[in-house]
């Protein structure tokens, strides 16, 4: 956990500086996300890995009532802390590792812009997945964006993401993600390959029922850059959506 806490301290601004300004989460990814979250209104989030709180702020402007930001960071969180202070929204931010968190409270929602695939082993996915039942109201929901286990690697720089394994793919492999912004790399992190049969078995384990979603194109990426620029994408999705409820 310290390694991974020193690896996203390290990247901390720039990955916060570009992520408002990356075409798959700008036209993709959050969009698909908070629609599959569906209405905040009044609800108590718990946000795990929330970074510098991109996706946390919008939870509340959304509506959500409580609302609690987690990140393994403590360079992130200080940024999350730092725009809070520029704009007060009423978020709450704590420094934690997931798998190591214990009982936070029971939210009717638990979001993740990206966490499961951090898990360098199937007892530290089966940690995380715990946790997340654990802080889980009975009728409440987990959904998070996700490596997609079906097609988790790719070279195409054209949504400004790649995605290569350190050596031949298997279960549990090291992958390496690289974001670009106009060709220029910005930052690079890893994450690993699990199968959906591992994901489904450790929520399980938790108590948790597993539900896939495939990211749909969305209208605004229509508008802004018409169907065939997509194609590509949508032959090899790297992301897709998780959800988990009891």
């Amino acid at each position: 956990m310290i390694n991974k806490m020193a690896e996203y301290d390290k990247i901390a601004e720039e990955y916060s500086e570009v992520q408002d300004k990356r075409i798959s989460r700008t036209y993709l990814y959050d969009i698909n996300l908070f629609n599959q979250i569906g209405d905040l209104k009044g609800k108590s989030i718990l946000d795990l890995a929330c970074g510098d709180g991109r996706l946390t702020r919008e939870i509340k402007k959304r509506g959500a009532d409580k609302v609690l930001g987690i990140d393994i960071s403590e360079e992130m969180i200080k940024i999350a802390l730092k725009k809070e202070a520029e704009d007060k929204l009423n978020i709450d931010y704590k420094v934690g590792a997931v798998g190591e968190l214990g009982k936070l409270g029971k939210f009717d929602i638990i979001v993740a812009g990206f966490l499961l695939h951090y898990s360098k082993t199937k007892e530290e996915l089966q940690k995380m997945c715990n946790d997340i039942a654990l802080n889980l109201k009975k009728d409440g929901r987990f959904v998070a964006l996700n490596t997609n286990p079906e097609f988790p690697l790719t070279t195409n720089k054209k949504y400004e993401t790649t995605v290569k394994s350190k050596g031949p793919l298997k279960e549990g492999s090291e992958l390496i993600v690289t974001l670009y912004q106009k060709d220029e790399e910005i930052c690079s992190f890893n994450t690993y390959n699990w199968n959906k049969e591992t994901y489904e078995k450790c929520m399980k384990n938790a108590g948790l029922n597993v539900k896939w979603i495939p990211l749909k194109i969305t209208d605004k990426a229509l508008k802004e850059f018409g169907k065939e620029f997509w194609d590509d994408y949508f032959k090899n999705p790297i992301i897709t959506i998780i959800e988990a409820k009891y």
